[in-house]
């Protein structure tokens, strides 16, 4: 049953020109076979030539699965990197606390609950009244960082000293003493402390009458 190289030429074309019935009789013819088994050599032939049941189709299928794990394991890299990046910018500032923005207008200033014609009348946020000068004894230069927590009741605001503002704090501060600060935000009173809740390093503030959007907000105007 062997073919010929013509013969193997000829039978080759009238496959690949879709003459199957005539390759199958000419092999047939050339082989002495019946037609069944000219019919399925030819077919076999033909499944070959057309790469099915060959090994090309398996290596291409191989390289698609290569390069389907390769784009998930790229995936997978890019979201386990986003995921860094969210931790690295999100979660470990507030854990740390942020850092104060060069534009923001934070400033304290010495204060009374009692009238003083020397100071200015102001409403807290929860509507207490307070008097508070003009000229500022700390300013958003002197302090550092701040870590926010607007999930106590009430919030909270925890403002940590720049090297500079421990040095203004010392010349201005007294912990000893009585004196009252209200701290301003873009010329807005936030809260009065008494100087006895500082220490050298920071100042933690109760921000009473903001709700937890609004000290949210707060929090964002300082990144300013």
């Amino acid at each position: 049953m062997n073919l010929n190289r013509e013969q193997s030429q000829r039978i080759s074309h009238l496959i690949a020109g879709g003459e199957v019935a005539q390759a199958a009789k000419e092999f047939q013819d050339a082989t002495g076979c019946d037609s069944e088994t000219a019919r399925h050599a030819v077919d076999s032939w033909s499944a070959a030539e057309n790469g099915v049941g060959s090994t090309e189709p398996a290596v291409v299928q191989e390289n698609r699965q290569s390069q389907g794990k390769l784009w998930t394991l790229i995936s997978a890299l890019t979201v386990f990197a986003f995921i860094l990046f969210s931790v690295y910018t999100y979660l470990i500032p507030r854990l740390y606390g942020e850092r104060i923005g060069r534009r923001c207008q934070l400033e304290v200033r010495l204060a009374s609950f009692s009238a003083d014609p020397n100071f200015s009348r102001f409403s807290l946020p929860d509507g207490t009244s307070c008097f508070a000068s003009a000229k500022s004894v700390l300013k958003s230069d002197d302090f550092d960082l701040f870590r926010g927590d607007s999930l106590a009741q009430p919030p909270t605001l925890k403002l940590f000293l720049s090297k500079t503002g421990k040095d203004h704090y010392g010349a201005a501060i007294k912990p000893s003493s009585s004196q009252l600060f209200c701290f301003f935000l873009e010329g807005k009173p936030l809260a009065v402390i008494n100087s006895a809740e500082w220490t050298t390093n920071h100042v933690t503030i109760s921000l009473n009458g903001l709700l937890y959007p609004e000290a949210n907000e707060m929090f964002a105007r300082l990144t300013d």
